[in-house]
């Protein structure tokens, strides 16, 4: 019996997540940011600019098939759920947070360094769909999604966040793949390189990463 690709994908993504827990085990039992003490006027760009990709994302458009409220249908709604929980549980709670402390003295380059690793490593969970499709694109993409995540994480200091974002693109490539087509992977890139930079830009200029991020 042929093992789905998305469950093959989360079993590699647990072990990997289950090996950094046993090997960082005080970090991994520190609180998850939920509450954010970043001042409101500060989060109002990074709120605004996650809403109006969402609402981008999830556009009407004819060309999608009707959906259909089968069993498919919630076992991919599951299956978009689970991944925007446990991923940036692990991703942005813990993995980034991680590579945050380690380069905390390097202040604002610090940060960028810190997304940018946190999501290679992020792309990397799909390693199995890339050499299942035999293409890097897949990985590619993950990679500028997670930059978009960790961006949203660290301007606004929530996860929750993160996780809604994480399940409206997710939800849009399971029914709204058309939604997403047309965009080369050129372009694919310039959009995500613009939406993080507006995302990040009022918490770069100020410096206003939440101490939080660093006990």
């Amino acid at each position: 019996m042929k093992i789905p690709i998305f469950w093959a994908a989360y079993m590699q993504s647990f072990i990997l997540i289950l090996v950094y827990i046993l090997l960082n085990r005080k970090l991994s039992r520190k609180k998850i940011m939920v509450k954010s003490t970043i001042p409101v006027r500060y989060r109002i760009i990074p709120y605004l600019t996650l809403l109006i990709v969402s609402l981008y994302l999830l556009r009407p458009n004819n060309l999608n098939s009707s959906i259909q409220f089968n069993q498919v249908f919630w076992l991919n709604i599951a299956n978009c759920l689970g991944a925007a929980i446990y991923e940036e549980y692990f991703a942005r709670g813990i993995l980034l947070r991680a590579i945050l402390i380690i380069n905390k003295d390097l202040k604002r380059i610090g940060i960028i360094i810190s997304i940018i690793v946190a999501s290679f490593i992020f792309s990397c969970f799909h390693i199995i769909e890339a050499l299942e499709s035999n293409s890097w694109t897949e990985m590619l993409v993950t990679f500028l999604v997670g930059i978009i995540l960790g961006s949203i994480y660290i301007s606004i200091g929530s996860i929750i966040p993160c996780m809604f974002f994480h399940f409206v693109y997710d939800f849009t490539v399971y029914f709204l793949k058309y939604n997403l087509s047309g965009i080369t992977t050129f372009d694919y890139t310039i959009i995500c390189i613009l939406i993080t930079s507006i995302i990040i830009t009022p918490t770069i200029y100020h410096g206003l990463l939440d101490k939080k991020f660093y006990r």
